[in-house]
């Protein structure tokens, strides 16, 4: 059956490029990818939404958020001599908007208030790093950081002018090698100017938990390779790239609660220990009360109010709503988009919560009889086919209220005898994935053809359970 419509194109338009990766994605980063894409279908399209998974190994995650690829692709062309380093300068400064050498980048920027902002106010650390080696050469133009992550804008040239980017971009420390910045969570886009044979770009890495706030000398390590879609890209040249972070610890302000502050909805409590306000974004830190009889899977609508100098000031999410980890906790954070890091006022608002009933969470089938066991909701069904030589389709249908979330199952499932096995991608297509509308949604997911105990158990990373419940919460 056909599953990619519209919306999985949009998804994989908005997901982020992961590269050098030699791990899967955690269970909450994968709920997490999954609402990121979510939100993008809601915008573009209220009637139906549809994401596609690749379990372990797989190559595509079209609902949001990562682009796995092996790791351990070695280049195929040979480090050169570094030629031409100019050294940046170390001390930020503002960048005018009208500033001719920024215009690639506002195109770039386009839609994306969390850069864009940044530039419109001239608030940007320009650089003067130019590195060519074997006829390919990188320029930074720029960076847009704050202690949690950093945006570098670039340009590139190729010896014979064809497109080329930036991949596996890192951030690591000049003096150990330590690594800086996640090879999980980056992002980036680039554009071509066929006049200048130029290709413009940027790439925003995040740091790894524990390496922020760090003023120090650090080394950029990236490789050049061809432009255009697609991954598993060949290398072209590599790079190395001396860089100073100055510590971003005075443009930024951090609210730390001795007594959690407290956002009931839904009837379940929801206790924010920190809140960090830097000139990009606002990142709240929570966690999910241990009584808490639900699931917390995504708020519905979170905002965050802001009053300065009485102007009042609502901030909308950066990426995914919020960003779930393994200790019923998270994280959400909201582009800030005038760049105020010292408010008057501040306060978190929520109109519901997207969670389920923790004895809910998990999903029991028998493949063999075709029969539902357990489930999260009503109107659950499902059919099992041959799907390719040796792979086996679940098709479930389920019906819903709200298209908020979609059906989501973790790509590990235990059979009848407690053996844990794993999903399969080993054909064409076979990508856990689902579709949905207001009244019903579809999943499918894919298991190795071979006589299992039954029933298979399967854990629910989402799931559309909606309760509205317009809440609000004092920070300051």
């Amino acid at each position: 059956m056909e599953k990619y419509r519209k919306e999985e194109r949009l998804l994989i338009e908005d997901a982020e490029s992961v590269r050098n990766s030699n791990r899967m994605p955690s269970a909450a980063e994968r709920s997490a990818a999954i609402r990121r894409g979510m939100q993008r279908v809601n915008s573009e399209s209220r009637r139906r939404k549809s994401f596609a998974y690749g379990g372990a190994g797989a190559v595509v995650l079209a609902a949001g958020a990562l682009f796995l690829t092996n790791p351990g692709i070695m280049p195929n062309g040979e480090e050169g001599e570094v030629t031409s380093v100019q050294e940046p300068k170390s001390v930020p400064q503002a960048a005018a908007p009208q500033d001719v050498s920024l215009e690639p980048f506002r195109k770039l920027f386009s839609g994306n208030d969390m850069l864009s902002g940044p530039l419109n106010r001239g608030d940007i650390e320009r650089t003067n790093l130019i590195v060519e080696q074997n006829g390919y050469t990188v320029k930074i133009h720029g960076l847009i950081r704050d202690s949690r992550s950093v945006t570098l804008m670039y340009e590139t040239g190729a010896p014979n002018g064809e497109e080329v980017e930036l991949n596996e971009s890192a951030l690591l420390n000049a003096a150990t090698g330590e690594m800086l910045t996640s090879s999980i969570r980056q992002f980036g886009s680039t554009s071509y100017d066929k006049a200048s044979r130029t290709t413009y770009g940027y790439v925003t890495m995040v740091f790894e938990k524990g390496t922020e706030n760090r003023s120090e000398d650090v080394k950029l390590r990236a490789y050049a390779a061809a432009g255009g879609s697609g991954i598993n890209k060949e290398r072209l040249q590599n790079f190395e790239l001396p860089m100073h972070l100055a510590s971003t610890e005075a443009s930024e302000e951090e609210l730390v609660f001795d007594k959690p502050k407290t956002l009931t909805a839904g009837g379940q409590e929801y206790l924010i220990h920190r809140v960090l306000l830097t000139p990009l974004a606002v990142y709240l830190e929570f966690e999910e009360d241990a009584a808490n009889t639900d699931k917390l899977f995504d708020f519905i609508d979170p905002r965050l109010v802001m009053e300065k100098d009485e102007k009042r000031l609502k901030m909308g999410l950066r990426g995914t709503s919020v960003s779930l980890n393994e200790n019923a906790g998270g994280e959400i954070s909201f582009v800030n988009k005038e760049g105020i890091v010292r408010p008057d006022s501040l306060s978190f608002q929520v109109k519901g919560i997207n969670a389920l009933s923790k004895q809910k969470l998990y999903f029991v089938i028998d493949t063999e009889q075709e029969k539902v066991l357990q489930a999260p909701g009503e109107g659950f069904t499902v059919q099992v086919r041959d799907f390719a030589k040796g792979v086996r389709e679940i098709k479930t249908e389920y019906k819903i209220s709200h298209v908020h979330n979609l059906l989501l199952l973790d790509e590990t499932f235990v059979d009848g005898q407690g053996i844990e096995h794993a999903m399969t991608n080993a054909a064409p297509n076979a990508t856990q994935g689902g579709e949905g509308s207001t009244e019903e949604g579809t999943h499918w997911s894919y298991i190795e053809d071979k006589k299992y105990p039954q029933p298979l158990t399967f854990k629910i990373l989402a799931y559309p359970a909606v309760e509205m419940d317009e809440q609000e919460v004092q920070l300051k």
